[in-house]
């Protein structure tokens, strides 16, 4: 800077000290993201189930990886002769990608 400001007063940044900086809400929100999680995670592996249709999920998701089958249709519905679209499978083989 030519004239002498510096940066704080050219973009207006607020000079935050240790103590205005703790009291910030994101120290806030990011704490009650922490009990959250403590208390959706505690004891996850006796808590979560698996049912039958959300294996058959997978294996249509594991078909549409190996061997290129892509459903039409998605899941079917308690109603006959309906079916949800197959943006389910699609969106679940994505995820299945990003976290494998």
């Amino acid at each position: 800077m030519d004239n002498g400001r510096s940066l704080l007063t050219v973009f207006r940044l607020p000079r935050m000290g240790i103590k205005k900086s703790l009291s910030s809400p994101w120290i806030t929100i990011a704490l009650l993201l922490g009990i959250a999680m403590l208390f959706r995670l505690y004891r996850l592996p006796e808590t979560i189930l698996f049912n039958s249709d959300q294996g058959l999920d997978m294996i249509t998701v594991w078909n549409m990886d190996h061997y290129g089958h892509l459903p039409v249709v998605g899941p079917f519905l308690s109603l006959p002769s309906y079916f949800t679209p197959p943006t389910y499978y699609y969106l679940t083989w994505f995820l299945y990608h990003v976290t494998v």
